[in-house]
């Protein structure tokens, strides 16, 4: 946790991609938003964002992309659908169910979280 002082309410949010091929080393692809309550400024990414995120990942693996989306309603915007069917000839997408922890790792990374601090708060009462 980093501690900011000062007027707060603005945030920074982040959307990354980590690409891996069989006997190349792992990749990592993100776009970071830093949103500071001016007017007129995007509070969150657009369906633009993660489309520009699928082709900066497609240009510099100069490979077909297979695309996992959870339930983000971003996710499901038509556009980002219509993007997929236009590029089908390198990009595949696949959707998750809406609840599927074995198959999200951010859902055990929740899981993981939560037992910790409870962990923690057992053993300082104790």
């Amino acid at each position: 946790m980093v501690r900011v002082r000062g007027a707060g309410g603005g945030r920074v949010s982040i959307a990354g991609v980590a690409c891996y091929r069989p006997g190349d080393r792992p990749h990592l692809f993100y776009h970071l938003l830093v949103y500071r309550r001016r007017k007129g400024e995007a509070k969150g990414f657009s369906w633009q964002d993660y489309r520009d995120l699928i082709i900066t990942a497609h240009r510099q693996l100069s490979a077909p992309v297979v695309w996992v989306w959870d339930n983000l309603n971003i996710h499901l915007a038509p556009e980002l659908a219509s993007f997929a069917a236009e590029n089908k000839e390198w990009l595949r997408v696949y959707r998750l169910p809406a609840y599927a922890p074995d198959l999200n790792p951010t859902e055990g990374c929740v899981f993981l979280r939560s037992t910790l601090f409870l962990g923690v708060s057992v053993m300082r009462r104790g």
